[in-house]
């Protein structure tokens, strides 16, 4: 097969956002300066060892928002930068198109695998010539033909040829942000029993939370299979300062580009410190108090004294207490400081409950502001306004693919800046019941959300089928997400809210097929 022809062949396999330096993964951070140092060394030191006894998978564990991406980032980075980045891919249900879509991995790596080597891609190409629907078969053949034959293949010949013996690194970070758990066991299990038949030069780094489908497959291998790294239990002792010299030197970079003169040293010490045991070793605790102070309209150390002094009201009670004090702090700083309060509330649970719902939908990976100016009934600036105080929890970024209902600026849509966020606003026991996205929120808002469409303020005319395209993505995956959360409380789907069943029944029986007859008209004339 000509190159050409090779490379047309791979170029057609469906690809995941998912590679550590697209853009969209700008917002998730690399280690910070020299922290970190300990675990990295660890890691490069393994990704040298080729002994036959050296373990091919390194799997580092750790609960969340302990930095764990930020490692993964930093691993493949170095990687990249020494020539021995095979591929990678960092699973997300908040970043990235498909990137919880654990479909997409073999395909999303073997195209990697093939800008590789040569080698590699025409033995992936070759099998792609064998078989066209290889990237739509299961995930089991797809881990056969286009991972592990090119691989196994590549090693031997490389191996005959006497190449040099150069580390090959793939990395896979958010293993339990797969959306299919079922499917990850499936991977994680061929993986580790590829593992034995790789040259020790072939690496493959694992990063996750310790999720028991993840964890009853990797701690269960025998010794030597998998390094296990416990991330927190490892960087206990170093951690504490490693949030010291990333809090000191970030908040310094952010008084340095306000343009805002302390006083005396800034940080204080003294504040420094509360922060650092605040943060008890969550990186993204750190990053969410330096996100809140650079993103304040206040000047930095106005914007800090909030943190602090809710900080010294609550006692440190589990592990999440200090993260789930500082959301809190910013949710309801930004309610004590609208014009409105209570307006401003119902407003913000609205988002909330919109970008959990819509976290996985196709479409976007989140609701754009248009969308929020359709179901709120705002103008766009004000929604602008409303999500100003948010910036620190919520990330309002582009995205090139069609918005949502109603929507003004299709590409901004809206998404947490990490998962811990999303779990926090699910708890009613941690989030607090005005702003949790409990059942009687999520009930709320679909009786909004149909009740708007009940009453024609869709304009098809305007958006004409992608509109409604995207309007019954919203409708079904809220009225899903609250049939979950329904049904955990023991409920039966015969006891719905009646408010909420007639303005449901309503849409899908009554102004639904009068939109398609109108669409249907529409086509017509034009």
């Amino acid at each position: 097969m000509l190159p050409s022809d090779q490379d047309h062949m791979v170029d057609r396999l469906p690809r995941a956002e998912a590679a550590f330096d697209l853009e969209v993964w700008r917002v998730m951070s690399q280690c910070y300066g020299s922290t970190r140092r300990g675990t990295l060394q660890v890691v490069e030191n393994w990704t040298g060892e080729f002994s036959k006894d050296s373990p091919r998978i390194f799997w580092l564990y750790g609960p969340p928002g302990i930095g764990k991406t930020a490692v993964a980032k930093s691993v493949a980075s170095y990687a990249q930068q020494h020539g021995f980045l095979a591929a990678n891919f960092f699973f997300s249900l908040r970043i990235g198109r498909n990137c919880s879509d654990g479909m997409f991995l073999i395909p999303t790596i073997a195209h990697q695998l093939s800008s590789f080597h040569p080698t590699l891609k025409a033995f992936i190409a070759a099998a792609l010539e064998e078989d066209a629907e290889l990237p739509r078969r299961t995930i089991e053949a797809q881990f056969h033909n286009l991972f592990q034959q090119p691989l196994l293949l590549y090693l031997q010949q490389s191996s005959m040829n006497q190449e040099p013996e150069t580390p090959i690194v793939i990395v896979l970070d958010g293993l339990d942000e797969c959306g299919d758990h079922d499917m990850m066991e499936k991977i994680l299990t061929k993986l580790v029993m590829l593992a034995p038949q790789l040259h020790p030069r072939l690496k493959l780094f694992l990063a996750s939370r310790p999720e028991s489908h993840i964890t009853s497959i990797l701690r269960r291998q025998p010794k030597g299979c998998v390094h296990v790294y416990d991330f927190q239990n490892m960087e206990r002792s170093c951690s504490a300062a490693d949030v010291e010299v990333y809090l000191r030197e970030t908040l310094n970079d952010i008084a340095g580009r306000k343009q805002w003169d302390a006083a005396g040293p800034w940080p204080a010490p003294s504040d420094l410190a509360q922060l650092v045991v605040r943060a008890g070793g969550l990186f993204i605790y750190a990053a969410t108090v330096v996100r809140f102070i650079e993103r304040s309209l206040k000047i930095p150390s106005a914007a800090l004294r909030i943190i602090l002094d809710e900080s010294n009201k609550v006692a440190r009670i589990n592990p999440l207490a200090p993260i789930d004090e500082l959301y809190r702090t910013i949710l309801e700083n930004a309610i004590a400081s609208a014009q409105d309060p209570e307006a401003f509330t119902r407003y913000l649970q609205c988002i909330l409950v919109t970008v959990q719902t819509s976290k996985k939908t196709p479409a976007v990976p989140g609701p754009t502001i248009g969308y929020l100016t359709w179901v709120l009934q705002k103008e766009y600036v004000s929604i602008e306004a409303i999500l100003q105080p948010l910036h620190s929890v919520l990330n309002v970024r582009s995205h090139r693919r069609i918005g949502w209902p109603g929507s003004l600026e299709a590409s901004d849509f809206i998404v947490t800046h990490h998962r811990s966020f999303n779990e926090f606003i699910q708890d009613e026991t941690r989030c607090g019941a005005k702003l949790a996205v409990t059942s009687r929120a999520m009930k709320s808002f679909a009786i909004l959300h149909f009740t708007l469409l009940n009453e024609g303020a869709l304009d098809l005319d305007e958006g004409g089928l992608s509109q409604l395209e995207q309007c019954l993505w919203v409708s079904v995956e809220v009225l899903d997400q609250y049939v979950l959360k329904f049904s955990t409380q023991g409920k039966s789907i015969k006891k719905w809210p009646m408010e909420l069943s007639s303005v449901v029944t309503r849409f899908f029986e009554d102004e639904l097929p009068q939109m398609l007859v109108r669409l249907q008209d529409k086509s017509l004339r034009d």
